[in-house]
C-alpha cells in the first residue's frame, strides 16, 4: 500500500460493517468504512472501490499525492492506498507476478469504451461526519 510512513509494512485493520455505500447499478461500487489500526491503536476510514484500469486515468492514490505536492488545504488525510491483488500463494501471472482483483464482464459486453475495474483500497487518518447528519451548513463550519 502506499504512505511514505508504511513503505514496505503492513496495515492490520478491523473492519465493520460497511457505514457508506453506493446502490447505484453503475458506476465504482464504492464502499466506507471505519476502521480499527490494531498496531496504531487509532481509528481510520477505509474506502474500497473498483476504479477504471487505464493508463490514460490516473489512480486516486496518485491525485492525493499531486494536491499533497500542490499543499492544497483542508483533503483528507492518506495514510495509504494501492490496487487490491489476489494472494500469490493462489493466483500469479505467468511471470509469477500477482493478479489484480479485477472485473471480467466487459469482455462479454463488447465496448471498447468499457474499462475493466481494478479493486482499489484508500485508508484515511482523519474523517468528519456525514453531510446528512448536520442540521445546517452553519454547523458544519464550526
Amino acid at each position: 500500500m502506499w504512505g511514505k510512513a508504511l513503505e514496505g509494512q503492513t496495515l492490520t485493520l478491523l473492519i465493520g460493517k460497511y457505514r457508506v455505500r453506493s446502490y447505484s447499478p453503475t458506476g465504482r461500487a464504492t464502499k466506507g468504512y471505519f476502521a480499527y489500526v490494531l498496531d496504531k491503536k487509532c481509528l481510520v476510514f477505509l474506502k474500497i472501490s473498483w476504479r477504471p484500469l487505464s493508463v490514460d486515468i490516473p489512480t486516486e492514490v496518485d491525485r492525493y499525492a499531486q494536491l499533497y505536492a500542490a499543499n492544497v488545504p483542508h483533503i483528507a488525510r492518506l495514510l495509504c492506498g494501492a490496487d487490491t491483488y489476489h494472494d500469490p500463494s493462489e493466483l500469479v501471472d505467468r511471470d509469477g507476478k500477482p493478479v489484480p482483483l479485477q472485473t471480467r464482464n466487459q469482455s462479454w459486453l463488447n465496448n471498447p469504451n468499457l474499462h475493466q475495474r481494478v479493486q482499489t483500497r484508500l485508508v484515511f487518518e482523519n474523517f468528519g461526519m456525514p453531510l446528512s447528519e448536520y442540521i445546517d451548513s452553519r454547523a458544519m463550519v464550526k
